[in-house]
C-alpha cells in the first residue's frame, strides 16, 4: 500500500477534525524537523532507541500544536483526537523510518 492509499484508509476510519485532515501533509515535514532538532539538542545515543523514537513523536505533535492548533484547548476531545490521530498516522508511516535514523546513526 502505497503512502496516499495509507492516508485515504486512515482519514476514513478516523473521525478526525477536519483541520487536521487538511494538515496531514504537515506532519510529515514536522517529523523530519523533529529528528534533526532532537540530534542537535541531545545525544541520541545515550537514549536509548524507544526514548529517542518517543521524544521524535513527541516533538513533531508539540509543533504541531503550536504552529497549527493552538487555538484548539488542548484539554478538549477535539485536541485529544487530534493528538492520537497524529500518533497513529505517524506510528503507521514513520516509526520504522525514524528507528532505522537512530540505528544509522548510533548502531546496534
Amino acid at each position: 500500500m502505497n503512502l496516499q492509499e495509507s492516508i485515504r484508509r486512515i482519514l476514513r476510519e478516523e473521525r478526525v477534525p477536519l483541520s487536521v485532515r487538511r494538515r496531514v501533509s504537515a506532519i510529515d515535514w514536522q517529523i523530519e524537523f523533529a529528528v534533526k532538532e532532537v540530534k542537535r539538542q541531545n545525544n541520541v545515543c545515550n537514549m536509548g532507541e524507544e526514548v529517542y523514537v518517543e521524544t521524535v513523536v513527541e516533538k513533531t505533535i508539540e509543533q504541531m500544536y503550536w504552529d497549527l492548533f493552538s487555538d484548539m484547548d488542548d484539554n478538549s476531545e477535539e485536541w485529544t483526537s487530534s493528538y492520537y490521530f497524529m500518533v497513529k498516522y505517524i506510528n503507521d508511516n514513520f516509526i520504522e523510518k525514524v528507528k532505522q535514523n537512530y540505528h544509522m546513526n548510533c548502531g546496534d
